[in-house]
Formats: structure tokens, sequence, C-alpha cells
């Protein structure tokens, strides 16, 4: 989870060879981990193990995989599927720089994926494609600098 939070304190190696050590040795019994485990995947290019953890978590209560569904809907696991697909395949994070990156991965089995985020008081929505990513300001003043795959465009 430090690695995930603070991911850009480590260098590649590091994050990948503690996701590593630590998949292995987790029961992975936990509503919360798999989205955390789901996104440290795909940040290392476990690429198969990343798409089981987010679909574990997807299904928390679809499937009730944790058998207690029916004491109530477990809200932080929702919000952590949320994250797998926002910061995960949808590949957002912030720089130190403080720019909006996006650098998404689509498991095989998806088309497209879109979200829409507020960055800056502005509204902000990703497309991404097995061809193309577009980022387009819905709503907001000023321009906006985002780096997508590396590039660095300006939002109007």
């Amino acid at each position: 989870m430090l690695m995930l939070l603070l991911g850009e304190e480590f260098d590649e190696e590091t994050k990948r060879i503690n996701y590593e050590y630590y998949e292995k040795r987790t029961m992975h019994k936990s509503s919360l981990g798999p989205s955390m485990y789901a996104i440290m995947g795909l940040k290392v290019g476990d690429h198969k193990n990343a798409y089981q953890s987010f679909m574990r978590s997807a299904n928390v209560d679809l499937v009730d995989n944790q058998g207690n569904t029916k004491e109530g809907l477990h809200a932080a696991s929702a919000g952590g599927t949320w994250q797998v697909a926002v910061f995960g395949f949808g590949g957002m994070e912030i720089d130190k720089e403080g720019i909006l990156n996006i650098n998404p991965w689509l498991p095989e089995k998806w088309d497209k994926l879109s979200y829409k985020v507020f960055w800056k008081g502005n509204l902000i929505e990703v497309i991404v494609t097995k061809e193309d990513v577009s980022v387009k300001k819905l709503e907001g003043k000023g321009n906006i600098k985002v780096k997508v795959k590396g590039k660095e465009i300006t939002l109007q």
C-alpha cells in the first residue's frame, strides 16, 4: 500500500520485487486487498493477476464472494473497484509537477473504458479504446496541462 500511495518514492524494480513477494504470501481474504493488488499488479506488469484481483474486488457484493453481503454492502471495496478502473486500467496518476498523467491499459476482453473526474475545478472526460485515448474538458475555466502516454497536451 505504501508503494501505491507514495509510488514516486520507489523505483520500478523495488515495486516489482515487493509486489511479487507479498502477492504470493497474502491470503487475499479481505474485501479491501484485491483492488490494491490489482492497481499494483498493473503498475508492475502483472496484468493477468491484476485482472483477476479486479474481478474479485468487483464481485464482492455482486456474487457475495465474502459470504456476508446480507449484512451490508462493502462500500470501501466498491470504492477500491472504482480506483482500479480509473487509476489502474484508466492509468490516471499525478506526477511530481502536479500534472495529470493518463497511461491506460485495457484488458483483452474490454473494448472501451470511459470515466469522468473533476481536476482543478474542471470536469474532464477520458475515453480509452484499444486504438486511442481521448481526453476532453467538459466544464471549467482556463487551460489544463495533461500528459497522455507521456505526451503533454493542453485542454482548453
